[in-house]
């Protein structure tokens, strides 16, 4: 069969039965991937008579920093909390912000942060402000509320969100992996002797966040005896008496949750911590202090959204995309002190 006379990455990728960006590292013989899917994905590219435009090569070595690169213009961070600062309060979302500030100084840009909830700043005026500045790359940070899609003239730039997806618009994307993150979570409860673990959620933490979380554990539930699964609880607060029954009628032997208040809700009711329960956090701030759980490395996912930015500017793509590529990085536990250890939990 003839080869195409225009051959592309994607179609090294579907003949080799592997995503775009596996087809890519195996054409670069990345030591990531196993011999054998190098292997597939160089055959399928000559199969396919696919040959690297060298310049765009060039562009993802430098973006990948693998590569030095001089100063590449400014991108923009939109922020669009209450308050021009209120992203600051919040220590995933400031994390976010400092790990796309050091990427994209790696990568050769400056970061201009830009409050796109001003008064009176609308499309129109954000468009003209980012172009006036010579701004070409657009991150778009976390949304504590939903917005709409009319807030930049989106044809104009490369774009990228940080967490969920701005659902209006088709952009890249760069977030948390939420399901294998309970996916590990749960992994490493059970490495530590817990049995019965059980959800409990806030209703804007499953109506508004990513639904991986809940969707595993629903899988990890259906997989249970009947006998010992913990059903999910969702309150819209903090419900101390709804959180009670709830303990005392499936008794888990650990929680799993976001609100920092909810530790010393189990102390309030007399547990101890962690010796007759174990409280697991789905996303673990950076502090001394700080519970067990996952570590979301919200660093990683506001590096990884200026890359996806910076792969677009450099390369000239502008615009919400056809088939917009999403980064997911998952999640690491770190140890606390509201948890077994590995070593306590073998004694």
């Amino acid at each position: 069969m003839a080869a195409p006379l225009v051959s592309t990455l994607q179609s090294v990728a579907q003949l080799a039965g592997v995503s775009l960006s596996t087809a890519s590292r195996a054409l670069h013989g990345s030591p990531r991937l196993r011999p054998a899917t190098i292997a597939q994905g160089q055959a399928a590219a000559v199969q396919v008579g696919y040959r690297a435009n060298p310049y765009i090569s060039d562009v993802m070595r430098r973006v990948r920093g693998r590569g030095r690169s001089g100063h590449l213009g400014a991108m923009a961070y939109l922020t669009f909390h209450d308050s021009a600062d209120g992203w600051r309060r919040n220590a995933t979302y400031a994390r976010f912000h400092e790990g796309a500030a050091q990427r994209a100084k790696a990568l050769g840009f400056t970061l201009d942060t830009i409050w796109a909830r001003e008064p009176r700043l609308g499309a129109r005026r954000l468009t003209s402000s980012l172009e006036a500045r010579g701004i070409a790359g657009v991150v778009v940070g976390p949304r504590p509320a939903a917005i709409g899609p009319d807030i930049l003239d989106w044809a104009r730039f490369s774009s990228a969100t940080v967490g969920v997806p701005l659902r209006a618009v088709r952009l890249h994307q760069a977030g948390s992996h939420h399901a294998r993150l309970m996916e590990r979570l749960l992994l490493e409860l059970a490495a530590r002797g817990y049995r019965r673990p059980g959800l409990l959620l806030l209703e804007p933490q499953v109506s508004k966040a990513d639904p991986g979380w809940v969707t595993t554990w629903i899988h990890h539930e259906w997989r249970q005896r009947a006998r010992e699964r913990v059903p999910l609880l969702v309150l819209p607060t903090l419900e101390p008496r709804a959180i009670r029954r709830w303990l005392q009628r499936h008794r888990p032997d650990a929680v799993i949750g976001v609100e920092l208040g909810l530790v010393a809700l189990l102390q309030d009711f007399g547990y101890d911590v962690p010796r007759d329960l174990g409280f697991a956090h789905l996303s673990r701030p950076e502090r001394t202090d700080a519970p067990a759980g996952m570590d979301q490395c919200p660093r990683e996912i506001g590096a990884a959204a200026v890359e996806l930015v910076a792969s677009q500017v450099l390369t000239n793509e502008r615009g919400p995309a056809e088939t917009p590529r999403v980064m997911l990085i998952e999640g690491v536990w770190r140890e606390g002190w509201t948890a077994r250890t590995l070593e306590s939990a073998a004694r």
